[in-house]
């Protein structure tokens, strides 16, 4: 597989099944919404899935589930690039908790580099996601890197996901 390239520093047991299609673009529940930061402010027309839709590309590509198939979350480390991966569950929760559907529906944050850059699947054009580098303070499709085209690409690189956004 692609990852057996790749030094972890931390594993889990293997995720047995594979992640709903539509996990991520479901509707949020009500518990969902009482997560979303500041919304009440900036959205006084109330907290409903017809006021925050959610694209229906948003899912995991085969990459990923290979990766929960072998570690369901994990750390993957190459010189001064971390790559700390989520479950699924967790996934949705730092979309929904950063802000990601207000300012940047079409990124599914997927890790972080220990420093509070996330790692994301940008699903902005059609086609496969490329992977880009966003920071946790100013999530938005403006401040994002282009890092590569897919997970063995990106971790190739041995250098902290930060020099690259902060150029």
């Amino acid at each position: 597989m692609w990852y057996e390239q790749f030094t972890f520093w931390e594993t889990n047991p293997g995720r047995p099944q594979p992640v709903a299609k539509d996990y991520f673009a479901r509707p949020f529940s009500e518990p969902e919404f009482a997560d979303f930061p500041a919304i009440d402010s900036l959205y006084p027309q109330g907290k409903t899935a017809a006021a925050f839709p959610v694209p229906v590309q948003l899912r995991l590509p085969a990459e990923y589930e290979e990766l929960l198939a072998y570690s369901d979350g994990g750390v993957i480390l190459n010189g001064e690039r971390e790559f700390s991966y989520f479950v699924p569950e967790d996934i949705r929760d730092y979309y929904i908790s950063y802000g990601f559907p207000i300012w940047a529906p079409a990124l599914l944050p997927i890790g972080l580099n220990g420093g509070g850059v996330f790692y994301a699947y940008s699903f902005q054009q059609p086609g496969a996601p490329t992977i880009v580098a966003v920071a946790a303070g100013d999530i938005g499709y403006e401040g994002a890197v282009e890092l590569g085209k897919n997970l063995a690409e990106v971790l190739r690189a041995d250098t902290d996901i930060s020099d690259e956004l902060y150029r």
